[in-house]
């Protein structure tokens, strides 16, 4: 297996399982309604819903990298988005999010691996760096998403 299929491999277990790390994000997510996405049940602490926007934002951030767009910054609106107000908008979010991941396969799919180790546009990382950042961030807000989940329901 090459070094991109094995990333590719990461993104797929962190969005579907099984991911080593514990549940992944759909198994996660499956059963939280939009009341509980938007609760803070710890004082300081953004809700669920807060964090996958926020998580979203720098996947974003990632997949415009890959097309070609390395003028593209998250904003501080984007960055911390809020979160759902209401059902249909936390079907929006997930969905988003499963959208987003699709698009992420896609364009590793297309990826050149000769290039990991070069300077992703409009970084000053490797395209290898940026891919395992983005990794390691939703692993990092899938166990705050999962602690917050586990206080949501005592």
């Amino acid at each position: 297996m090459s070094e991109l299929e094995r990333l590719q491999d990461q993104f797929k277990r962190l969005f579907n399982g099984p991911a080593w790390h514990g549940p992944a994000l759909l198994e996660l997510l499956q059963d939280l309604s939009a009341l509980e996405a938007r609760t803070r049940p710890l004082p300081g602490v953004h809700s669920p819903g807060e964090l996958l926007r926020h998580m979203l934002a720098w996947r974003q951030l990632v997949i415009h990298r890959l097309r070609g767009d390395d003028a593209y910054r998250v904003s501080d609106a984007q960055n911390w988005a809020g979160c759902a107000a209401d059902e249909a908008e936390w079907t929006s979010d997930l969905e988003a999010f499963r959208a987003s991941q699709r698009e992420l396969m896609l364009l590793l799919g297309r990826f050149n691996p000769g290039l990991l180790d070069v300077q992703a546009p409009g970084s000053d990382v490797s395209w290898y760096t940026l891919f395992h950042g983005l990794l390691q961030h939703d692993i990092y807000h899938l166990g705050q998403i999962g602690m917050l989940k586990r206080a949501l329901r005592g």
